[in-house]
């Protein structure tokens, strides 16, 4: 119970240091404007199953699982009986489903930024995510990526 409280306290009072109330507005005059070229529509489009099927089997079959136990390579390798299952979770997020909380479920790993780490500040937390949800994260970034340089500015 020590470490666990320890461990929250540490991370908590980064996440909320005193500098939270002096943040500024953003600068939005950074951040251009879409050329009205840009298919605005395709962005949020539903991926179809060919777009699914390679997301799946483009990403590492060793990508570590996330609460669920399932990794890349259980849903590789049982791709031809969950693929209309997994088709269709996916394909209802983009219809603008509700995302079930197993979905998006994560477990926060604390790996260690050097061999013998002493304070919490020696470790480095992750976020370890279900498979369906890294599957949506992936298909969203394929669909902005390319978008990025358009927007942002070099600074």
């Amino acid at each position: 119970m020590e470490i666990r409280t320890s461990a929250a306290s540490f991370f908590q009072n980064i996440l909320l240091s005193a500098d939270v109330d002096q943040l500024l507005p953003p600068d939005l005059d950074v951040i251009h404007a879409l050329p009205n070229t840009v298919d605005r529509d395709g962005l949020c489009a539903t991926p179809d199953a060919a777009e699914i099927r390679a997301t799946v089997f483009g990403i590492n079959s060793d990508s570590t699982s996330g609460p669920d136990g399932f990794s890349f390579l259980f849903f590789q390798h049982c791709w031809d009986f969950m693929a209309t299952d997994v088709i269709a979770d996916v394909q209802d997020f983009f219809s603008g489903g509700f995302m079930p909380c197993s979905f998006v479920a994560t477990t926060i790993v604390w790996l260690p930024k050097k061999t013998n780490p002493e304070t919490w500040a020696d470790y480095h937390p992750i976020s370890l995510c279900n498979v369906t949800n890294k599957i949506i994260s992936k298909i969203l970034t394929s669909h902005l990526a390319p978008l990025l340089p358009l927007v942002l500015a070099p600074n």
